[in-house]
């Protein structure tokens, strides 16, 4: 996945993909959407998807995902459409940084963790 620097849109949603999020998907730094909803995953969401500073849409939900929520996500300023990280197992309280967040139009869900 490292070597996907210059995707523009990374969806692999609705799979059964076990395991972690590879870390290697913070260098697709082009990225504007990223969706893994309801794909399986487990573990921590990976402190270096805070590198994808063009996200307009981001979701996770419906995984497996515990730990906290990185603050580096805080950093996706041109975030406008989705961000969720609704119904996983996310056990820290809500980082500040998601402050940065605030372009965010359609939906912006932590709901069910």
């Amino acid at each position: 996945f490292g070597l996907l620097t210059a995707m523009k849109s990374f969806n692999i949603s609705f799979n059964n993909i076990t395991g972690s999020i590879p870390t290697e998907l913070g260098r697709m730094n082009l990225t504007r959407t990223f969706d893994l909803q309801s794909s399986n995953l487990s573990s921590v969401l990976p402190s270096e998807l805070g590198r994808l500073l063009n996200l307009t849409q981001f979701s996770v939900r419906s995984n497996k995902l515990s730990s906290s929520i990185p603050t580096q996500l805080g950093k996706a300023t041109r975030m406008r459409k989705n961000f969720d990280l609704g119904s996983n197992s996310f056990t820290s309280s809500i980082p500040t940084q998601l402050g940065g967040l605030s372009k965010v139009t359609s939906g912006f869900s932590l709901a069910s963790n």
